[in-house]
C-alpha cells in the first residue's frame, strides 16, 4: 500500500480473525495473530458474530509470511491468546506476548 493509502492488497485469505499485523524493517516478512476456526461449529460461531461486527477472546497463534503474504505458516501452537507480533530490529526474531490460565490466576508469558 502507498502511503496515501491507495494500493491495498490482501494478504490473507483463510477464513477467520487476523490481528495486529506488522512488517519487518526491510519489508521483507510479515507476522500477525490469527484464530482459523477448525470446523464447522466454530466457523458459524465465527461467522455469526462478524456479521455483528463483534469477537469474542480466543486462541490466537501467531503466522509468518513472506512481505507479499505468501509462504503463510503458523509458527506458535500454544493454544492460548498470542499477541503483539512486531517483528525485532534483528529480523531474525519476533517478541510475542502469551496469555495461558490456569485456576487460581491468570499469567503472562513473554515469548521471542
Amino acid at each position: 500500500m502507498r502511503s496515501d493509502g491507495s494500493g491495498k492488497k490482501q494478504m490473507t485469505t483463510k477464513p477467520g480473525y487476523d490481528g495486529g499485523a506488522a512488517f519487518s524493517r526491510d519489508g521483507s516478512h510479515l507476522v500477525w495473530r490469527a484464530n482459523y476456526p477448525r470446523n464447522e461449529e466454530s466457523m458459524a460461531t465465527y461467522k455469526s458474530l462478524l456479521a455483528d461486527n463483534l469477537t469474542t477472546p480466543m486462541k490466537m497463534e501467531i503466522v509468518v509470511s513472506n512481505g507479499d503474504g505468501s509462504n503463510a505458516r503458523t509458527v506458535t501452537n500454544f493454544g492460548c491468546a498470542s499477541f503483539a507480533p512486531p517483528s525485532r530490529p534483528m529480523e531474525s526474531r519476533s517478541f510475542f506476548l502469551q496469555t495461558s490460565m490456569n485456576a487460581t490466576a491468570g499469567t503472562s508469558n513473554c515469548t521471542k
